[in-house]
């Protein structure tokens, strides 16, 4: 058997294991690394550590033992067919087991604190607006932060903080276990590779797999130490008198400058047919998005400690400021007949009206007949009329038409 043989085995067991786990996780999560997703619905980083091991141990050993087997009973020598695993192979994958079996149970201290209503605030909110979460996606179950569902489960979760302490944030602990667990793991998966691809054993067979150095065993040792450490110890610092009360306010600016900038959006697109007479509130609609885009960047002054009473104070001015220039310039173009519906619509509308019986006099005040309101619905979509001016109602249509033909 060629080393380029027995390499490609190797690859083609690792890529099978893979699809396997990818698999698995996919119906029991409905994400790929789904394996790696606890009980809150975050990516664990243990998991994931350790998933990383088990990928690449247990194809290579599997595939380690097939090959020599197959190799000493072509030679005949079935004394040949065992692997010796250096103490330090062992001695990682235990570490990382460790991880995984520790990391909850130093979890559930915190699940179990009773973190103050300012901080299960500030920690949410925060949170909910890095991810663009929608209100009730994440919660905290004691000191800990949790989500509604695995399928918000975010490859983030692996570097970023998961308490109320350090909600959004990067966590130094667990960027040093990920960035350490990934270079060890690619520093082992070439030594693997070059037993496979360019073995020295005379007989085709791999005697065993690469050892570890005992320095680099401590290393991850330590910083495996020190990320369990960290989900015993409070992660962050509590947050200052009146938190909670900014990131209320921060909320409120923010969804009316939405709900203000939908409101004109619709406003334009509904009833200001004349070009000319959009570019104004064109230029407010992004003014107030503006408001909304500032107020959510408070969100990260207030996580650096930062004071944002006076220019969350200002926000809150300028928003209540565009709210009542939309609604002068919106009265204003009202009583210019701006905003109404063209002439000829109106004639048509008027004339169609008279034509189908619905009205007996073209008065100014219509005198109605008995309407059948689904027939007078169908008549107001054929002419033309938008469906946010006919409404959804007899009445609704009724106060159109009257609007219409005055």
């Amino acid at each position: 058997m060629t080393d380029t043989t027995r390499g490609v085995s190797w690859i083609a067991s690792i890529l099978v294991f893979l699809g396997l786990g990818f698999s698995v996780g996919f119906l029991m999560e409905n994400k790929l690394l789904g394996l790696a997703i606890d009980w809150r619905n975050r990516y664990s980083l243990s998991r994931f550590q350790v998933l990383l091991w088990t990928l690449l141990a247990i194809p290579t050993i599997y595939c380690a033992l097939m090959l020599n087997a197959l190799r000493g009973w072509s030679l005949d020598e079935a004394a040949h067919v065992e692997l010796s695993i250096d103490w330090t192979l062992v001695a990682l994958m235990g570490i990382s087991v460790g991880t995984v079996l520790a990391a909850p149970l130093a979890l559930s201290v915190k699940a179990a604190a009773e973190p103050t209503p300012a901080q299960i605030d500030n920690a949410v909110y925060r949170a909910s607006v890095r991810e663009n979460a929608p209100q009730g996606a994440i919660m905290a179950t004691g000191q800990v932060l949790t989500r509604d569902s695995a399928e918000r489960a975010l490859l983030s979760d692996l570097f970023r903080g998961e308490e109320t302490g350090n909600a959004g944030t990067i966590d130094i602990a667990r960027v040093q276990m990920l960035v350490l667990t990934l270079v060890v793991w690619l520093v082992y998966f070439v030594l693997v590779a070059a037993e496979f691809f360019h073995s020295t054993d005379v007989t085709g067979m791999l005697a065993g797999l690469p050892t570890f150095s005992s320095s680099l065993l401590t290393l991850v040792l330590v910083s495996h130490g020190g990320y369990i450490a960290g989900k015993v110890v409070p992660g962050g610092d509590a947050p200052r008198e009146g938190t909670s009360r900014d990131l209320a306010r921060i909320n409120k600016v923010e969804m009316s400058a939405l709900a203000l900038a939908t409101e004109i959006d619709d406003y334009i697109r509904i009833k200001v047919r004349r070009e000319d007479m959009q570019a104004l509130p064109q230029r407010l609609a992004e003014q107030v998005r503006q408001v909304a885009l500032d107020s959510r960047a408070l969100n990260d002054k207030i996580a650096s400690g930062v004071s944002v009473g006076e220019a969350l104070a200002r926000l809150e001015g300028r928003i209540d400021a565009f709210g009542a220039a939309f609604r002068s310039s919106q009265a204003h173009m009202v009583a210019n007949g701006q905003d109404m519906p063209s002439p000829e619509l109106i004639l048509a509308v008027k004339q169609g009206l008279l034509k189908e019986g619905f009205l007996q006099t073209a008065d100014l005040v219509p005198k109605w007949r008995t309407v059948d309101e689904a027939a007078l619905g169908r008549f107001l979509v054929e002419q033309g009329v938008p469906k946010e001016v006919i409404g959804g109602s007899l009445v609704d249509r009724l106060e159109a038409v009257e609007v219409l033909i005055k």
